[in-house]
């Protein structure tokens, strides 16, 4: 919904990541995709990559690694929502 609606995303992008890493969905690629809009791919990979060094539960941790893998696919939902075949990133 947050990405089809775009509305402007109102909070700070650490405050927004470390809000939701304790009960994050993983399979809701939607989310990530939507900050990368809001605030470009590098710089909430740069976000995620500095909150990684922060003492984090396990789950907050595995939240941290799963919406970094939704946006390596990033640019190929663009391709995807554009009714293209999405080819999800592999790897991890």
């Amino acid at each position: 919904m947050l990405w089809f609606l775009k509305p402007p995303c109102g909070r700070p992008l650490a405050e927004v990541l470390r809000s939701v890493l304790g009960n994050y969905d993983l399979s809701v690629e939607e989310l990530p995709w939507y900050l990368a809009e809001q605030h470009g791919k590098e710089t909430v990979k740069a976000a995620l990559a500095a909150l990684s060094t922060e003492s984090l539960t396990v789950r907050e941790l595995r939240s941290l690694k799963t919406l970094d893998y939704w946006l390596d696919g990033y640019p190929q939902m663009i391709g995807w929502l554009s009714g293209r075949p999405f080819d999800p990133p592999t790897g991890r």
